[in-house]
């Protein structure tokens, strides 16, 4: 005897069945997101640029090679041994999953630095290697984007899949910290452009802001949400504490 299916359970088995492919697919980008941006901690102080300055600061990089993730439990890490990592901290399990996955070894061997921001120019990088590093159809017209430098063919790739069109006419912004907006919808229109579930529920977030659909798309899949009564979504830089 057929097994009789509720009117409605198709529809929520499709919708977790594609909650669960943006999951997986965000996974991976974090991933790689934490594996890149190997910043260091001396540079700190320059890296506080605010967007839509393109001259801002200049962070010193260390481009990991790429590995795959190793199948570590996200709940039952084991621990790290960062020094500037609290175990009430609320991204301390996260680290420890980072470290033990071989994504990162930290900006030193006994600091994590979770204060660290991420660049466009990082930013960039992760996407390209999250898409699998694959050739850029044309090259880019950026005069602020060295031939030889790291994130070169990755900013081609952004520009040839219409994920990017800098910070103004001709310049990119390498070395700008990409802000929580900015994040939104690199990893929005990276992930496709699909349509949020629901509308999100920030207070700072106008709904003419080119950053809107994204951020509602995020706290959809349940990525990020609202921190308080006074959050803002578009000002604060992304760190690589809460990529964790």
């Amino acid at each position: 005897m057929m097994p009789v299916r509720k009117p409605n359970e198709g529809a929520m088995s499709d919708l977790m069945t594609k909650k669960l492919a943006i999951s997986q697919w965000l996974s991976r980008l974090l991933a790689l997101l934490m594996l890149g941006s190997l910043v260091s901690l001396g540079s700190a102080a320059t890296a506080g640029a605010s967007e839509p300055n393109p001259d801002a600061g200049t962070e010193g990089v260390t481009q990991p090679a790429v590995e795959a993730v190793a199948p570590v439990s996200c709940f039952s890490p084991t621990p790290h041994q960062f020094t500037d990592v609290d175990t009430d901290d609320y991204y301390d399990q996260a680290v420890s999953w980072l470290l033990e996955s071989g994504i990162t070894g930290g900006v030193t061997a006994d600091r994590y630095g979770p204060n660290v921001n991420v660049s466009r120019g990082q930013m960039a990088m992760f996407l390209w290697k999250n898409a699998g590093s694959p050739e850029p159809s044309q090259p880019h017209s950026f005069g602020d984007v060295a031939a030889d430098a790291y994130y070169n063919t990755a900013v081609s790739w952004l520009v040839g899949e219409g994920i990017t069109g800098g910070v103004a006419e001709g310049r990119y912004g390498p070395n700008v910290n990409v802000s929580r907006g900015q994040m939104a919808v690199f990893l929005h229109t990276a992930a496709g452009s699909p349509a949020p579930l629901a509308p999100h529920s920030f207070t700072d977030v106008a709904a003419d802001a080119y950053y809107n659909t994204a951020v509602s798309w995020l706290v959809g899949t349940g990525i990020t949400a609202a921190r308080g009564p006074e959050a803002t979504m578009a000002e604060p830089k992304p760190t690589r504490a809460k990529m964790a």
